[in-house]
């Protein structure tokens, strides 16, 4: 994808061959040039340009030129297009010269273990919206993360008869397969003019030694992980381990993070524990509950943006919720020293929190007092670690200074919180963009990585350079970006 020139300067000299044909589509059956890149050519502004046509019109054959008009351009969200108004009118409209999705690898699709196919509610709006148009563009940074499903079905987006199964698409030939895909790495991205699109990038990681009562904390809550990892694969109870690698997930996020989760898991499994004392569930029943919890993690199969938010939560936040009463626990005996041990747990990380002595907190405010007079942003994975920053930041003296954009935020909240990112005039006035996409612990996900660093440049608060830096412990525990 091309970004939109700057069509009031252009370089002095010759333009070469290479540089027009690039500026060349074809629409509606013809090769033509937008208005802005011929004013670049020129070194004239659009406007200017425009002008001097319609004063000269017959100079110009006929079908020199045409206007698209508004009624000629559509742009909405799938989610949008979704609603019944919105898919009627899309039914009634004639058939599109060009259909392009945008982020095109939150059209997720795979199949079962018996060969079920399942689509996302974008992936069959993709299907008929694909269906109406004449030519299909997918744009996507990310269009491959480890699982062949979801990639194959956007392939089949494009040819749904040629490739109609993944046996089909393997056949493709490695020729074949460059008519159809471009790729284009960021560092070969640049206007017509030969400007770069993308700032450059260096990186950094930043170590923070642990507290003492910090250091417990971590040993504690990794011992209880391990223990009862083990003992869940051992007794073939799937969640229970999940709900562990959840666990370790918020120890690196936040203290907060790891307390609220503790304070959430000791409720639930109380109310386990006191459903079986009054007889009111069996052993038997409590099995049953258990298996019907979750066994994946949807960080694992999806990124930040291909998940679906449903009364202002993610998909990975409504899976945190279940799969936090997880336990390994068969009697009520083993349930009981489990709350236990979670509600010790709890006890050490809310004297953690209290001491209000983060070590981690503390060496990230020492980073952004370092780069004081850049716009930062800050990339966290669980919502309880944004809402714990925005207070303490704010009680640092950040009040007004601050936007927060999540994905289960409202479209038009989070594109209010983008524009007050971009708008801050003084270069004190700090914007924090928190839980677009989740990280991993230690290190994130490739496809997680690479979204992350692309809503940077999508959201146009980045300068002339992006310094990023990652915090770990000095003990090796991974840490939020």
């Amino acid at each position: 994808m091309t970004a939109r020139p700057k069509a009031t300067t252009a370089r002095s000299g010759l333009v070469s061959i290479d540089r027009i044909r690039q500026a060349i589509l074809l629409i509606r059956g013809h090769k033509v040039m937008l208005d802005v890149y011929l004013a670049l050519f020129y070194g004239a502004a659009t406007k200017v340009l425009v002008q001097a046509v319609k004063r000269n019109l017959f100079r110009f054959p006929e079908d020199f030129m045409f206007q698209l008009a508004r009624e000629d351009l559509a742009i909405v969200s799938v989610d949008t297009l979704a609603r019944p108004r919105m898919r009627s009118y899309m039914r009634e409209a004639r058939p599109y010269d060009l259909v392009v999705f945008d982020e095109a690898h939150k059209l997720s699709a795979w199949r079962d273990a018996d060969l079920t196919v399942r689509a996302s509610k974008r992936y069959e709006m993709a299907e008929e919206v694909a269906a109406l148009g004449r030519h299909l563009l997918l744009l996507t940074a990310t269009p491959h993360m480890g699982k062949d499903d979801p990639y194959y079905f956007l392939w089949r987006l494009l040819e749904p008869e040629l490739l109609s199964t993944p046996e089909a698409f393997n056949r493709l030939s490695r020729d074949r397969r460059a008519q159809y895909a471009l790729r284009r790495m960021k560092e070969e991205m640049v206007r017509f003019d030969g400007e770069p699109i993308y700032p450059p990038r260096k990186s950094v990681t930043v170590e923070y030694p642990l507290s003492p009562d910090e250091r417990e904390l971590y040993a504690g809550t990794t011992e209880y992980c391990e223990l009862h990892w083990n003992r869940a694969k051992l007794r073939n109870r799937g969640a229970a381990g999940l709900a562990m690698s959840v666990l370790q997930r918020r120890l690196a996020s936040s203290i907060w993070a790891l307390l609220r989760s503790l304070e959430r898991r000791e409720a639930k499994l109380s109310e386990e524990l006191r459903l079986l004392d009054q007889g009111l569930m069996s052993t038997a029943d409590l099995e049953a509950r258990q298996q019907r919890l979750p066994l994946e993690d949807v960080r694992d199969t999806k990124t930040g943006d291909e998940e679906e938010a449903e009364d202002g939560l993610e998909e990975s936040e409504r899976n945190d919720d279940e799969v936090v009463a997880a336990t390994d626990a068969v009697s009520p005996e083993e349930l009981r020293a489990e709350i236990a041990e979670v509600k010790r747990l709890a006890e050490l990380a809310r004297r953690v929190y209290d001491a209000k002595r983060g070590s981690k907190f503390e060496r990230l405010w020492d980073a952004l007092k370092a780069y004081a007079e850049t716009k930062v942003l800050i990339f966290t994975e669980h919502r309880d670690t944004l809402n714990f920053l925005v207070g303490r930041l704010e009680a640092l003296g950040l009040t007004g200074k601050l936007a927060t954009i999540y994905g289960g935020m409202d479209y038009k909240d989070r594109d209010r919180a983008a524009e007050f990112c971009r708008k801050r005039k003084r270069n004190r006035d700090w914007a924090g963009a928190c839980r677009i996409s989740a990280v991993s612990v230690p290190e994130p996900r490739p496809s997680r990585r690479r979204a992350r660093e692309a809503l940077v440049a999508r959201r146009g608060v980045a300068g002339a350079a992006i310094h990023r830096a990652d915090l770990h412990s000095s003990r090796g525990a991974g840490a939020d970006r």
